[in-house]
C-alpha cells in the first residue's frame, strides 16, 4: 500500500488563490470553451476525403460497413469500435457521401468524450491545479485535434480518461463503486484497442497498491476482474457462436504490427515503398516468416536478437521527436514544452504529498511500453492525453506557487538549456522559438513580480503566470495552425477526384464488388471491398502474373491515384501493360490524376449501366 499523502481520500476545499479561477470551471464554461475549440478546428470535424487517414481510419470505417452486413470482427479488430462507426454510419447509410457525415457525428462524439474526461480529472483535482486551467492549456493546444484523425486513438483515449478519473476518485474515497466503474471502462476499452487489456493489469495492480487489508485485496480484485470477464470474454462468447471462430487475433494483430516496425524503424528504405509494407520484406529477412515463427514475436526475437536490439535503439532515438510533433504538431517546441510542464507536475505532486495521486498518474501511461515491440507513431503518444495535460496544468500551476520565483526561473532555465541543445543537436529551429519566448515571459514574470512587491499580491502572480503561458502557448499555436482562427467553409461533397471516382464506382459497380487499390477510402466509400495491390506483399515481374492475380481475386476494376503511382512505381507499370491487354480504362478525371480501370471480361457489365 501506498502511504504518505496528506490528500484524506476525500474533496478538499481550493487554496483560497486559486477560488477566482475556480468561479469560472463549471459545466457552462467547460461547454463555452468546447465551443470554441469547435469553432477554432471547423474543417476537422466536416472534411473533405482526402481529410480523413486514407488507411488506419477508413479501416475502421470500412468495420463498421461490414458489422451492419453481419461480419462480426474478432476481438483484435476493435469490435467497439465498429459498433461506433456502425451507428454512425447508419442515418447516413443512403447518401453517397456517408462516409463524411459518419466521420462529422464521430469526431464530434470523441471530442465531446475527450473534454468531459478532462474536465472531471481536473474538477478531482483542484485543490493541485485550477480546472479552468487545464480546460484553457487544452483548448489553445492542437493535441486534441491530431487524435481526432484516428477515430481509434481519440475513442480510447476518451473512455480511458474516464476510467482515469474514476481509478483517481477510488483512491480519494475507498469506494468499491468507482473502481467497478473504473474496471467496466477499461473493459470497454479493451473492444476499442488492444492496449486496453494491459492498461487493465496495470489499473489491478494499482487497485492492489490502494486497498489495504488483505480481505479488501481479494474484493477489490473480484469487483475489478467481474467486468472485464463480463465484457471482453462476452464478447468473444458471442463472436464464437456467431461465426464458429474463438479466437480473438490478438496475436497474430502483434505478430502483424512487430513486422510493420522493421519498415517504421529504419524508414522506407530506397523510398519505393510504405514503410509499412517495406517492413514485411525487412522483417522476414532478418527473423523469418511468420509460419516459421508460429506468429510467436518472442520466438522471433530469440532467433535474432542482436537486430531486434539495433531496432530498440533506433526506436528509441526518435521518440523524443515524435513525442513533441505529438503535443505541438507544427511547432514541437509546443509539444517539448507541455512534456516538460508534466514532469514538473509529477515533481509537485510529489512535494506536497500526493503520492498515490502522483504515482497513479505516472503509471497510467505505461501501457505504451508494448510499442516497444511493435513500433511508435505520434498518436500513441496522446493516448494517455488527459493525465498529461493534468500534470502539464499542474506543473505550469507550481511554478508561480512558490514564493521563491528566481529559484523555479533557474530550474527552468536549466530544463529550456537542455531542450535547446537537444534542438540545436537535431538542427530543428521548430523547437528552439517556443522555448526561448517562454524563458522570456517567465523573466518578465519574475521582474513584475519584484518591481511590484510591494503593491502586486502574490496571489496575482499566481493568477496571471499560469494565464501568460496560455497565451504564450495561443500565439504560438495560431502560427502554427493559422486556421484554427479562421474557420474554413464546410467543402462540398464531389469537387474532389477522388469523391468523383467513389460517386462512378457507386453508379456502375455492384455493393461488395472486390477492387483492387492502394489507397482504401476512396473505394470503402463506394461501398466495395478495397483488395490492397501492395509490392510488399505480391512479387510480381510480369503483367501477365498481374493479371492473372486479378483475375484469380475476382477484381472487377482497380483505383489508380497519385499515391498508387508514387508508392507503387513497379506496380503501376505492370498494370499499364495491362492495358488493351486484360485491362481498359472506364474512367478518369479531368485532372488525370484518378482512374478507374475495368477488366476487359467485365466490361460488356459496365457498358449496360448508364
Amino acid at each position: 500500500m501506498i502511504r504518505g499523502d496528506e490528500e484524506h481520500r476525500v474533496h478538499s476545499a481550493a487554496p483560497a488563490d486559486t477560488r477566482p479561477l475556480l468561479a469560472l470551471s463549471s459545466w457552462p464554461c467547460m461547454i463555452v470553451l468546447v465551443l470554441l475549440g469547435f469553432l477554432f478546428s471547423f474543417r476537422s470535424f466536416f472534411p473533405a476525403l482526402t481529410d480523413i487517414w486514407l488507411f488506419d481510419e477508413a479501416y475502421y470505417i470500412d468495420k463498421g460497413r461490414l458489422l451492419l452486413s453481419g461480419t462480426f470482427p474478432v476481438l483484435a479488430e476493435n469490435p467497439l469500435l465498429a459498433a461506433l462507426w456502425a451507428l454512425a454510419i447508419l442515418p447516413f447509410s443512403a447518401s453517397n457521401a456517408w462516409m463524411l457525415h459518419a466521420v462529422s457525428a464521430v469526431r464530434i462524439f470523441e471530442f465531446v468524450l475527450l473534454w468531459f474526461a478532462v474536465f472531471q480529472i481536473a474538477r478531482e483535482l483542484s485543490e493541485a491545479t485550477p480546472p479552468l486551467l487545464t480546460l484553457l492549456l487544452l483548448l489553445v493546444t492542437p493535441s486534441l485535434f491530431t487524435l481526432l484523425d484516428n477515430s481509434s486513438d481519440a475513442f480510447f483515449a476518451g473512455v480511458s480518461g474516464i476510467a482515469l478519473w474514476q481509478m483517481i476518485k477510488f483512491d480519494r474515497t475507498r469506494l468499491l463503486r468507482h473502481l467497478f466503474f473504473c474496471a467496466f471502462l477499461l473493459a470497454l476499452s479493451a473492444l476499442i484497442r488492444n492496449d486496453g487489456l494491459v492498461l487493465g493489469v496495470i489499473a489491478g495492480m494499482l487497485s492492489i497498491l490502494i486497498v489495504g487489508k488483505r480481505v479488501f485485496v481479494g474484493k477489490a480484485l473480484l469487483i475489478f476482474g467481474i467486468p472485464f470477464l463480463c465484457i471482453v470474454g462476452g464478447y468473444i462468447l458471442i463472436h464464437a457462436l456467431n461465426t464458429g471462430d474463438s479466437s480473438i487475433g490478438t496475436g497474430r494483430r502483434l505478430y502483424d504490427a512487430f513486422e510493420q516496425g522493421e519498415g517504421m524503424a529504419y524508414g522506407p528504405g530506397d523510398g519505393e515503398f510504405n514503410p509499412y509494407i517495406q517492413g514485411y520484406v525487412d522483417a522476414r529477412e532478418r527473423y523469418g516468416s511468420p509460419e516459421e515463427n508460429q506468429y510467436s514475436v518472442i520466438r522471433a526475437i530469440a532467433g535474432n536478437p542482436r537486430a531486434f536490439i539495433r531496432r530498440l535503439i533506433h526506436v528509441s532515438s526518435q521518440l523524443p521527436a515524435q513525442a513533441f510533433t505529438a503535443y505541438g504538431k507544427g511547432f514541437r517546441g509546443i509539444g517539448a514544452l507541455i512534456l516538460l510542464l508534466a514532469i514538473r507536475g509529477i515533481l509537485s505532486l510529489f512535494r506536497t504529498k500526493r503520492i498515490t495521486t502522483a504515482v497513479i498518474l505516472l503509471v497510467w501511461p505505461l501501457h505504451l511500453t508494448v510499442y516497444f515491440v511493435t513500433f511508435f507513431r505520434e498518436g500513441y503518444f496522446l493516448l494517455p492525453v488527459t493525465g498529461v495535460f493534468i500534470l502539464a496544468a499542474c506543473g505550469t500551476q507550481s511554478i508561480f506557487n512558490t514564493r521563491n520565483l528566481n529559484t523555479e526561473l533557474m530550474w527552468c532555465g536549466i530544463s529550456l538549456a537542455l531542450m535547446a541543445v537537444y534542438a540545436l543537436l537535431m538542427n530543428n529551429l521548430l523547437l528552439l522559438a517556443p522555448l526561448i519566448s517562454f524563458l522570456v515571459g517567465l523573466i518578465l514574470i519574475v521582474i513584475i513580480g519584484k518591481a511590484g512587491e510591494h503593491r502586486i499580491s502574490h496571489e496575482v502572480i499566481r493568477m496571471g503566470g499560469p494565464l501568460t503561458v496560455i497565451m504564450l502557448f495561443a500565439l504560438q499555436a495560431h502560427f502554427c495552425r493559422p486556421a484554427r482562427c479562421s474557420p474554413p467553409p464546410i467543402p462540398r461533397f464531389g469537387s474532389g477526384g477522388d469523391e468523383q471516382a467513389a460517386v462512378f464506382m457507386i453508379n456502375h459497380l455492384p455493393e461488395h464488388a472486390n477492387v483492387g487499390t492502394y489507397t482504401l477510402a476512396p473505394v470503402i466509400l463506394a461501398r466495395t471491398n478495397p483488395v490492397p495491390m501492395f509490392s510488399g506483399i505480391y512479387s510480381f515481374v510480369t503483367a501477365q502474373e498481374l493479371m492473372t492475380w486479378i483475375i484469380e481475386t475476382e477484381l472487377l476494376a482497380v483505383y489508380v491515384d497519385d499515391l498508387f503511382r508514387t508508392m507503387e512505381p513497379t506496380m503501376y507499370r505492370l498494370l499499364q501493360s495491362c492495358i488493351g491487354n486484360g485491362m481498359e480504362y472506364a474512367w478518369i478525371d479531368s485532372s488525370g490524376i484518378h482512374e478507374v480501370l475495368a477488366v476487359s471480361e467485365t466490361l460488356p457489365y459496365w457498358q449496360r449501366i448508364p
